[in-house]
């Protein structure tokens, strides 16, 4: 019974929303007819009760054009801005149409902040990392061969319109970035052979930061679905961790057991960044991806930590150097756009 009873409920909730669904769609075309015969006066209380319950999205935004179209031919200019303010809310992304839109709709539209005030997202994506040695400490005979690895980041990004073709480009980024590095040290000559022995180290250094990335974009093209830019910035890191995991084989006598060492590296860095993306709208926002080139104005490490580090730099023969680091970074993400229209002043 219980059941029958939810069931009639349901069915009949439906039904009365269908008819009032209808209903409202008749009133928005009695509203249009009534707009279309110049019978302007009648209007707003046509579809008032429609506007606070019974129009779909699109309705609603047909509805507050017609009412802005109303109070322009009427000449309420407050009750105008009202309606307009009422559109642009119920649609941040509505633009007027220069071949059908009457002018003086056109013209009060122009008087209106449409363009998002920021945007939010977030990205993800890899880096590869190389060390640009400026200097080698001697600790011992060896020569530390460096090359690149790869690491990952992933972070909050934002993006603030300065111009039409400007756009300022904060961040906060987790980045990973690792490298590899290997060094060979001369033994001297086996009593049996007398060929020369060595000692070969492989290690691999990852490091932990913490980023601030501040970039300004310029958009080559400014298209609605498709926008590619360019943009130069400045990057300051923090380093929340270093290790280096290590591994040696000495000639005929085995290798010494892997291990992994926490080391000291300067703690604070800075970098120029220069970077080529593309945006793609979708939804409320943009899909984006972009290629970046990061270089490091500062050294990460230092005569002093150098000397910090005995572990790996004595023990294990990894013959570190003075160096700083460069990244190339590919990341995918996505940012929404803010919206926040309001009438202008004048003059802005």
């Amino acid at each position: 019974m219980r059941k029958t009873l939810l069931l009639i409920v349901v069915t009949m909730s439906s039904h009365y929303l269908a008819i009032g669904q209808s209903t409202c769609t008749q009133t928005l075309r009695l509203a249009q007819s009534a707009y279309d015969q110049g019978r302007l006066q009648e209007l707003p209380a046509l579809i008032q009760n429609c506007l606070k319950n019974g129009f779909t999205n699109q309705e609603r935004i047909n509805a507050y054009k017609l009412l802005t179209l109303t109070y322009i031919y009427l000449e309420e200019p407050g009750k105008a801005d009202e309606e307009m303010l009422n559109l642009l809310k119920a649609d941040p992304y509505f633009k007027v149409n220069s071949a059908v839109d009457p002018a003086e709709f056109i013209a009060l539209y122009r008087t209106f902040r449409t363009e998002p005030i920021y945007r939010l997202g977030v990205n993800i994506g890899v880096n590869t990392t190389q060390p640009n040695v400026t200097e080698r400490i001697t600790t011992n005979q060896g020569d530390s061969k460096y090359k690149n690895a790869l690491g990952f980041q992933a972070g909050i990004v934002g993006e603030i319109p300065l111009t039409k073709k400007l756009t300022l480009n904060p961040g906060v980024l987790f980045q990973q970035k690792a490298f590899d590095l290997t060094n060979r040290v001369y033994r001297g000559l086996d009593e049996v052979t007398n060929v020369a022995v060595y000692n070969t180290t492989t290690a691999q250094e990852k490091q932990n930061w913490v980023t601030v990335p501040l970039s300004v974009q310029y958009i080559l093209k400014d298209e609605t679905n498709f926008i590619p830019y360019l943009s130069l910035g400045i990057t300051p890191d923090l380093l929340l961790a270093s290790n280096v995991t290590t591994e040696t084989l000495q000639d005929n006598a085995g290798a010494v057991q892997q291990k992994t060492i926490e080391i000291t590296r300067e703690r604070f860095n800075i970098s120029a960044t220069a970077s080529a993306g593309i945006k793609m709208r979708i939804f409320g926002g943009y899909m984006t991806a972009e290629l970046k080139y990061l270089y490091g104005l500062t050294k990460v490490n230092s005569a002093n930590t150098y000397y910090q580090n005995i572990e790996i730099n004595f023990n294990n023969n990894v013959g570190d150097a003075l160096f700083r680091l460069s990244s190339l970074s590919i990341t995918a993400g996505y940012v929404q756009n803010i919206f926040k229209p309001k009438k202008l002043q004048v003059g802005k």
